[in-house]
């Protein structure tokens, strides 16, 4: 029974097995069990009806099959529903759609579809006044559009060919689109806001005449044809509009257009092939549609491809060639960088702003270097013509550019390495850490602000507890020849230069003493290193802690032995003081002579947090390190130090002169009161009064 139901179903909706299937199970889900199949033809019946007669209603631009077949979910029921007259008919819609898994909507949407379809084609089964009538009824008489939806063009061709008249198909031949005030989005389709205008798109009555009398030839002979209205007019109108061809030439293309698009032997390459002017002529135009209707692609595409080619290479060699120039011109007034070259080759023809590809290849039989671009195909779209020239001057002005390119990283690289570390500062901001945050080496940072800049590595823990060597590395942009484009590359410091780099300063001096000290369980000896690093002294030794663990401590000053204030260093990352371990004392000292004005001041800083009991604050070695090349360099910090002195010299000067100043108006202001006491002396006692007394 239930095969019986299905087999109507699909005989009499149209739909295949799986389409019958799911209306079955649907509607006995949504009536508990039951199954009445003349109510779910009459529901079907009725939402087809609807979306053929909106279809009118609907913007040209807006391709409704292609949403309802292949856009998704989503929009596959938006597409539907929107073809519907009312809430009620929605609803009845969607009743048949059980979930909203994409399976189900698939087949519910095809379901719809194919039953539109199976309408179409019994409507066309009942005579020309049946299609008439459906005509008549629709909005703006839009057959066209109906057909175009549904996939219904070339049988309704077929019908009107045998049944129909001129006026018939002039009318399959005429699309009428309504006029919104405004502007919405395409999804929106319906014209909510109508101004009563029209958009009206004719076939010419002349040409109508023409593709009818080929249609009815065509089906008369082999009772089909192949019918696509918009491709046909596409072709016809970019025929027409042709400036090359003459009226008889355009005639005689647009006759014999017509009768192989009946044959399905034209594609849309010939259209854009008879726009493209420069690259097509009458003898092409007729050649390509005179090919053997079982011709493949293959050759199709060869044929056009040959047409283009040649002027393609042509006009290729003329902007490269300018383009050549134009650099050879410029380096007259200023330096071409690869920055610069870039710039100027993505302005250039050659490059189309970056659209066509550019290589440098090597031809494997001459060995040559050629230019090879790739540009888009102007007649086949996604497809690309590779259009080779010679590029051996190309690759030779791109060598010299990333030579001197390179040149001035390994400038300043050896710079570096002249000025020792010393003599380097690093940035630590926002910008470098987002520049370095993906990278796997230990990165200090950048020795200045500007992009790209160079940037210094290294100073990691060692296996003998030092830190390893500090070089540079300097990132330098080149022109890749592979596929031209700007690339960055980096230039690192030789085992010279790191060398140099990391051991500017003179060999120090060091002594060593040593002293006893006890504890509970015994009594040890330490040893203690000192030395003199830009007229201060220093003292390092290895030092235990309380609870295990030990550190090494440095400190300044006279005393030898138990500072008050000092700093440790481990090469332990533990906050576990028990896990501590020192780090090797004459990495220290090295790492100290070659930053002394830096590590002066950062011992300062770190040892103001000693505590009373004579803890000593403690940093990991390669912190240290950060923290000291990031510190201004030494250079910087000794100006700032004899400022400093100058300064303090001149206070001190302005201070003694001021106190022989002061010490002057002293002896004036004595030597006047003694001159007044030896006047007063002189004066006769006898003649004062008390009052001038």
């Amino acid at each position: 029974m239930k095969k019986s139901i299905r087999n109507d179903l699909m005989e009499s909706l149209g739909i295949r097995k799986e389409e019958a299937e799911k209306l079955i199970a649907t509607y006995s889900r949504e009536h508990n069990g039951k199954i009445d199949v003349e109510r779910i033809k009459e529901d079907v019946n009725k939402i087809i009806n609807s979306m053929i007669h909106e279809l009118g209603w609907i913007y040209n631009s807006y391709d409704i099959r292609h949403e309802i077949l292949e856009c998704g979910k989503d929009r596959q029921a938006e597409a539907i529903t929107s073809l519907l007259e009312d809430d009620d008919e929605k609803k009845l819609a969607l009743s048949y759609l059980p979930n909203w898994y994409y399976l189900n909507v698939d087949r519910w949407a095809s379901t719809f579809y194919h039953v539109t379809q199976k309408n179409l084609l019994d409507t066309l089964d009942g005579g020309i006044e049946e299609y008439r009538k459906l005509v008549d009824e629709l909005p703006y008489e839009n057959i066209n559009r109906v057909a175009r939806t549904f996939n219904m063009e070339s049988k309704m061709v077929e019908f009107l060919a045998k049944n129909g008249q001129q006026e018939d198909f002039q009318k399959f031949m005429t699309d009428i689109e309504p006029v919104r005030d405004y502007d919405e989005e395409l999804m929106d389709k319906y014209v909510i806001n109508y101004s009563g205008k029209t958009i009206t798109k004719s076939c010419p009555q002349q040409i109508s005449d023409k593709l009818f009398k080929k249609a009815q030839e065509k089906v008369k002979k082999d009772d089909k044809v192949v019918f696509d209205r918009e491709n046909i007019m596409r072709g016809l109108s970019a025929i027409y509009n042709n400036k090359k061809l003459s009226k008889d030439e355009k005639d005689e293309l647009q006759d014999l257009f017509m009768t192989k698009s009946l044959e399905k032997n034209v594609n849309n390459e010939f259209t854009r092939l008879v726009k493209k002017e420069d690259y097509s002529n009458f003898n092409i135009l007729k050649q390509y549609l005179n090919m053997k209707p079982d011709i493949s692609w293959e050759e199709k595409e060869k044929f056009i491809n040959n047409q283009i080619l040649l002027k393609k290479k042509k006009e290729m060699k003329k902007v490269y060639n300018e383009f050549l120039e134009n650099i050879e011109n410029k380096s007259k007034t200023e330096e071409i960088t690869p920055e610069v070259f870039i710039d100027e080759l993505v302005k250039s023809p050659l490059s189309k702003n970056g659209r066509n590809e550019l290589m440098i290849m090597q031809d494997e039989k001459t060995k040559k270097e050629e230019l090879v671009v790739s540009t888009k195909n102007p007649i086949i779209w996604g497809e690309e013509l590779n259009i080779k020239v010679d590029g051996t001057k190309l690759k030779e002005l791109i060598n010299s550019i990333n030579n001197e390119s390179l040149s001035k990283a390994n400038k300043k690289l050896e710079e570096c390495a002249n000025a020792g570390i010393g003599e380097i500062s690093t940035f630590n901001n926002w910008k470098t850490v987002n520049r370095f945050s993906e990278s796997s080496e230990n990165i200090l940072g950048a020795i200045n602000e500007e992009e790209n800049s160079p940037y210094l590595t290294g100073g990691e823990l060692s296996s003998s507890g030092g830190l390893t060597d500090l070089k540079v590395k300097c990132p330098y942009k080149v022109i890749s020849k592979d596929r031209i484009f700007l690339d960055e590359e980096i230039a690192e410091m030789t085992p010279e230069q790191i060398k140099k780099f990391n051991n500017k300063a003179e060999p120090v001096h060091v002594e060593e003493h040593r002293y006893r000290f006890g504890r509970i369980d015994g009594y040890y000896t330490r040893y203690v290193y000192d030395f003199n690093i830009n007229g201060e002294q220093y003292h390092i030794k290895d030092a235990d802690w309380t609870n295990g663990g030990s550190y090494t401590v440095v400190w300044k000053g006279e005393e030898k032995n138990y500072p008050e204030k000092a700093i440790g260093l481990s090469s332990s990352r533990s906050e576990w003081a028990r896990n501590q371990r020192g780090v090797n004392m004459g990495a220290v000292i090295k790492f100290i002579s070659e930053n002394p004005m830096r590590f002066s001041e950062y011992y300062d800083k770190i040892a103001e947090d000693c505590d009373s009991c004579g803890r000593f604050p403690t940093q990991h070695i390669e912190r240290m390190c950060k923290d000291i090349m990031r510190m201004p360099r030494e250079s910087k910090l000794r100006e700032i130090k004899e400022i400093d002195l100058q300064n303090s010299k001149e206070d001190f000067i302005d201070e003694l002169l001021k106190s022989v100043n002061d010490k002057k108006d002293l002896k004036e202001k004595e030597r006047k009161a003694q001159d007044l006491l030896t006047e007063y002396e002189k004066l006769d006692q006898k003649d004062i009064t008390l009052d001038n007394e």
